[in-house]
Parts: structure tokens; sequence; C-alpha cells
């Protein structure tokens, strides 16, 4: 389904939508020496009540979703001074006046909730659900930031509908859901599905009734890279309630377990010729050691040669994320007040500190020449920033803040 929209107008009561959102715009950069390079400067934006989401950027802006309400996708240029520092609102939920539920508790808003983007080229892609929930009516969108056209790429209007969990590589997106089979004989079946936004070819790699078998997870753990895909295999509590990475190789059909004899596997990503993923312990209790249950650790994996590497980190990070075919970092949950990133092509391990006592860090992303991340205070909870460096390698802007190495 396509929806031309001007790229200027994608929701029909933009500007209205500008003028009464809480978000405070206003951008500051840290004040470095005169001769310091550009890149060098950290970029801030101050976020009131917000809680930010996601990021991610397009190489001209930084996009963010978020809040309280979690209405809205918004953007700023990556360069730019406070006077250019107005947020653009680019997209707007479709879902409007939506009754208010209890799902964790009284949610006092009334429309739905964009979570989890992504861009890659001209693409920007969303989830947009009518509550903050698992299982929630659903869109699966896409806008064009070049041409404003829009598409639906998948939706599921039930209210017991599972939203899917989903990854972008170019113009290609990939995503598992739980979707209602017609004739009745399955309660529902778990596909796995690719879908072209140029050509808007459909091709389903899969499609299996859980019952008694297993299904592809769709709430966390799925990418593209390419021509290949790596998902998450969940077999049911008879079976041995088993997680397992299969790989799945688009060009030749053909698709094969990655993750080996490990029982509990989670969160693959796929970049280039790398693959990695989380292991947990067999008998399920993870936690930090000393007694007090077994760390989880990363496999990273060349795809090309076969070779294996396990990287045994800091208990607390999350599932492991790839970029460029290059780098390998995590969001990470941890008290340290740094993130780590590693250079796949030097091997050279970089941190960056992004917090200081009293304050907790969030998503990050790197991206092209930026890396953005989301700190917030524990004592104040309306002090909250997306902080973001741009302009040269990742290597360069991590660096200027890098701690001693270990």
């Amino acid at each position: 389904m396509e929806v031309e929209t001007p790229p200027s107008s994608i929701s029909p009561n933009l500007q209205e939508n500008l003028q009464s959102h809480s978000i405070e715009n206003e951008s500051a950069s840290v004040d470095m020496p005169p001769d310091t390079a550009s890149y060098q400067r950290r970029h801030e934006l101050y976020l009131e009540n917000t809680m930010l989401i996601n990021i991610d950027t397009d190489g001209e802006y930084i996009y963010w979703s978020g809040g309280e309400e979690n209405c809205c996708i918004w953007r700023r240029p990556l360069q730019g001074e406070r006077q250019e520092s107005k947020a653009e609102l680019v997209a707007y939920t479709l879902y409007k006046d939506v009754e208010p539920k209890d799902i964790y508790g009284p949610l006092s808003v009334d429309h739905g909730a964009i979570a989890e983007i992504s861009i890659e080229e001209d693409w920007l892609v969303f989830r947009d659900t009518k509550y903050a929930s698992l299982y929630s009516p659903f869109f699966l969108r896409a806008l064009n930031l070049r041409t404003g056209v829009e598409k639906i790429i998948e939706s599921d209007q039930r209210p017991g509908a599972g939203d899917p969990i989903f990854a972008l590589d170019g113009s290609r997106v990939v995503f598992a859901r739980l979707t209602e089979r017609e004739d009745g004989t399955c309660d529902a079946d778990s596909i796995l599905v690719v879908y072209d936004l140029e050509t808007d070819e459909r091709q389903e790699l899969d499609r299996v009734c859980p019952d008694d078998n297993y299904m592809w997870n769709f709430t966390s753990g799925i990418d593209i890279s390419d021509n290949f895909v790596v998902a998450i295999q969940m077999f049911s509590d008879a079976q041995g309630s088993e997680k397992k990475i299969v790989l799945f190789n688009l060009e030749n059909g053909e698709s094969r377990i990655i993750s080996g004899e490990n029982k509990f596997s989670s969160g693959p990503a796929i970049s280039g010729k790398w693959a990695a993923w989380k292991v947990y312990p067999d008998d399920g209790d993870v936690g930090p050691g000393n007694g007090l249950g077994t760390p989880d650790y990363t496999v990273l994996m060349n795809l090309e040669t076969g070779e294996i590497r396990e990287i045994h980190h800091t208990y607390g990070m999350d599932e492991p994320l790839l970029e460029n075919g290059r780098w390998l970092y995590w969001d990470d949950r941890s008290e340290d007040p740094w993130l780590t990133a590693y250079d796949l092509n030097s091997g050279d391990v970089y941190t960056i500190t992004v917090q200081a006592p009293g304050w907790y860090k969030g998503h990050w992303k790197i991206r092209g020449n930026t890396i953005a991340w989301y700190v917030w205070n524990a004592v104040q909870p309306d002090q909250e920033y997306l902080r973001w460096k741009t302009g040269a390698d990742p290597s360069l802007l991590i660096r200027d803040e890098n701690r001693p190495s270990q």
C-alpha cells in the first residue's frame, strides 16, 4: 500500500503537533578550544520527560522516538548551532483518539505508540502500535525520506495481534510475526518474511505452526545484511525450550543453524562478513558470576571462514549490534560509565565515557561518521539528553573521550 504525501507534511496535523508537543527542542554544544577539530564537538539535545526509545541517523539528521506519549518520530540536523535547533516532526502515529487501556498500570495516553525506528539509504521503517504492549494492533510502516512516499509493509488490526520484530538493509525489510491461519487448523502461524520496498516483492522464508514445533522469535533478534538473514528459532517447552540462531542465504535459499550446541542463544546481528549473538548458560541461571549465576557472553562468527570468537564482557551488556561490517558494540546496562566498541578490522577496542555518577546511559548508535547516545539523571528524571558527535571516522569520535586501555 502506498500513500503519496509531500515530504514536509507526513502528518495532516503537522503544525499543530509541532506546536503542542512537550519536547524541549533546544540544543547546545560543549565548548571546545578554538583549534579543536569540528568533529570533536559534542552536540547535545535536551529532552524533557522523554525516556528515549530509539536513535538513528541518515548522515544529515539525527532521528529519535520516545516519550511518555511516544507518538512521534523527530529529527534535527547533525550539524548546526542553537538557532538552527528546532526539531522537525517526521512521522506521527496512525492511531488517533485511542481509548486508554491498562497494560502495566493505567495509561493516560489517547493515541498509539511508535518504536523501533531504522534508517537505510532513503528509507525510514518503524513500528506503529495501538497500545504500548506486546500484543497490539499494529502497522509496520516505511517512509521514503527523499520522496515522502509512505508504505504499509504489514498490518494486523486484531485486538490480540502480535506486532513484529524487523530489521532493514537497503530497501529490504525482514520481519517475524504471528499471523492468523485462515482455515483454523492452527492457533497462529509463525512467519518469517523479506519485503523489498522498491519492488514490493514479498518473500516468505518460512511459515510454521508452532503448536508442536518451533516458532520465529517476534520480540527480539532478527537482522539482514546483503543476501543473508539471521533469526531466532524458538522451540516449545516439550522440545527443551531451546533458542537457536538460523542463517538464511537469500541467493540459494539454504538455511542452517550457526549457534552450534548452545541451547540458549539470542539477539543475532549481521553485517558484511560478520554475525554475532549472545549465549546464555544452558541451565538458564544467568548472572554476574561469583556464586550469582553464570555470565552470558557474545559469539562473533566470520561467515566467510567460519572462524568463531568468544567475547567475554561486563555483565549487563545487551544483545550485540553490528555496523558497516566493522563495528561490534552493545547497549550497556552495566554500572560502568563508558560504552565499548570493537573495531573488527583492526582488533582495537574503544571506549567512550558517557555518564557521571547519578546518571544512567541508554541506547546508543554507531552509524556512518556519527555516534549518538542517550543519558538521564537518576535523581532528576526530567534531566535527559541526546548527545552525539559527527563528521569523522568513529575511531576518532570515540577515541576523543577514550579512557585508558584495559
